[in-house]
């Protein structure tokens, strides 16, 4: 046990290392799928990138890094990096790639992205609770194992080996009643995990969604909208068992919020 213990200590350290020091965070998005932008990218989006001056404190403080949009991994997680999907850099003229940045650094400045990479660290002891109930499980079904094998084959000839075969039965029933609480401590784990994960994607999802209420009163609803519309076609459709755990919500759900608060007000 404790090399499973000092194991999801040093794993849970290395996260929270990569959350919070910014070269090991920016490399650790990169593993995960994120890229730096090429030459190519870059002319892109500079346009729209130095017209960000006035608008987004620090503006300039932050990496910021391309991603395809069927990543599953949360793509901005940490305190120093901001994501653009690849297809906006191809598809979006100016204003609407201005949009988008200002959007995505919304998501950064009410600590959507930061707190969920928190989050997600806080939650990876729990998250390796269920791993840690079927190595249990499985340690003690095999001890039962061989001790009904042992059993099986002492063959007694006096009372003291029956005797023993008893006591090896009974321990065998033991460990028969142990396994059977393993699993259904292991199964309401699970279920605990599941479900505090969909609670916790779903917080983050809402709170995702101010990105965009932040973006609209700001005066680029329009040009975000606009840019919506393009990059909805681009947009990858999640398998629906993985909706509820998606810590991002569907462009289509950032557009009908961008409208409802323009509608308001106007």
């Amino acid at each position: 046990m404790w090399p499973i213990f000092w194991a999801t200590i040093f794993v849970w350290t290395i996260a929270l290392v990569a959350i919070i020091i910014k070269p090991i965070n920016v490399m650790a998005l990169k593993l995960v799928g994120a890229s730096a932008l090429t030459e190519q990218e870059w002319r892109l989006l500079y346009p729209a990138w130095q017209t960000l001056d006035g608008i987004i404190p620090n503006w300039d403080a932050y990496d910021v890094l391309v991603v395809d949009q069927d990543m599953l991994i949360p793509r901005d997680l940490g305190f120093y990096v901001v994501t653009v999907d690849r297809s906006a850099l191809y598809s979006l003229n100016k204003n609407e790639l201005r949009a988008v940045l200002v959007w995505r650094f919304a998501r950064q400045a009410n600590w959507t992205a930061p707190l969920t990479g928190l989050c997600l660290w806080g939650a990876l002891p729990l998250l390796l609770m269920p791993g840690l109930g079927l190595l249990i499980f499985r340690t003690i079904r095999e001890v039962v194992r061989a001790v009904k094998t042992t059993a099986d084959g002492l063959n007694p000839k006096t009372e003291f080996q029956a005797g023993c075969g008893l006591l090896l039965y009974g321990v065998g029933m033991v460990g028969l009643l142990a396994m059977l609480i393993a699993g259904l401590w292991f199964l309401i784990e699970a279920v605990f995990v599941l479900v505090v994960s969909i609670i916790l994607a779903g917080l983050i999802r809402r709170a995702g969604l101010t990105a965009s209420i932040v973006a609209t009163r700001l005066g680029y609803g329009d040009d975000l909208m606009s840019a919506l519309m393009k990059l909805i076609a681009f947009e990858q459709p999640k398998s629906s068992w993985l909706k509820p755990l998606s810590t991002y919500s569907s462009l289509n759900a950032h557009f009908v919020e961008i409208e409802r608060v323009a509608s308001l007000d106007s």
